[in-house]
């Protein structure tokens, strides 16, 4: 959404051929955008902050308590890495030769 320079954030999800972009428009609703605009708050980062992520810290811990809650792990299970395509400047990307997508945010 950011690269697509509009007045009005509904421009994105216009009918009108001109103004359609498919990329926010078949990932998430527009309903859907408005609730989490409406509830998701990005905290200030204190200027001596070591933490990269700590604008999002709250909401991180947040989705983790969650998972511990609701995840009943089984025996045999076992956790992939996978790498987030990015291109763009964050100091968390990452350059894995071995990987299919080389430049990225690894999870």
């Amino acid at each position: 959404m950011g690269i697509i320079q509009v007045s009005d954030y509904k421009f994105l999800w216009s009918t009108n051929r001109f103004l359609v972009n498919g990329g926010v428009k078949d990932v998430l609703p527009v309903k859907r955008y408005e609730k989490l605009t409406q509830y998701l708050h990005v905290n200030e980062q204190e200027a001596n902050s070591i933490d990269k992520l700590a604008r999002i810290r709250p909401m991180i811990d947040s989705v983790l308590e969650r998972c511990r809650v609701a995840n009943k792990p089984r025996q045999n299970q076992s956790i992939d890495e996978a790498m987030i395509p990015y291109k763009g400047r964050f100091s968390a990307k990452q350059y894995v030769p071995s990987k299919p997508v080389k430049w990225g945010i690894k999870i």
